[in-house]
């Protein structure tokens, strides 16, 4: 019995690797555009969802609106807790983009061209 418990949890912790292992061409496409993932987990699992926090900042690549929309299925399947959009030139339609991140807890929209209105459609914990 032992052994079969064994074989089953080394099973499970193979497929668990094996679904992170996917995650790095996300993180890569998201790298693509400049963004600066934060894992939220040490070794193995360090690319597995959901991340900590995705940085997109301005000193290494600046973003657009369409360049979001672009990316969001890879957002959606890192999930990432915390976005930092500061300074970059994205407006009110990434809102809608944003929204379809679920588990996004905090985002920072601090000069953007994000306007109140915008914000006031964000479905989240809390903004900067």
């Amino acid at each position: 019995m032992r052994t079969s418990l064994q074989s089953i949890g080394t099973l499970l912790f193979a497929v668990a690797l094996t679904g992170c292992a996917s995650n790095h061409a996300d993180i890569e496409a998201i790298g693509h555009y400049g963004g600066y993932s934060t894992p939220a987990f040490d070794g193995y699992l360090a690319e597995c969802p959901p991340l900590a926090a995705i940085d997109f900042s301005t000193r290494r690549q600046i973003i657009t609106d369409d360049d979001l929309a672009n990316m969001l299925p890879s957002l959606k399947r890192l999930n990432p807790r915390r976005i930092c959009l500061g300074g970059q030139p994205i407006t009110d339609r990434s809102i809608e983009v944003l929204n379809q991140l679920p588990f996004l807890q905090s985002l920072s929209l601090e000069g953007t061209q994000v306007t109140p209105q915008g914000r006031g459609r964000l479905r989240l914990a809390h903004w900067e």
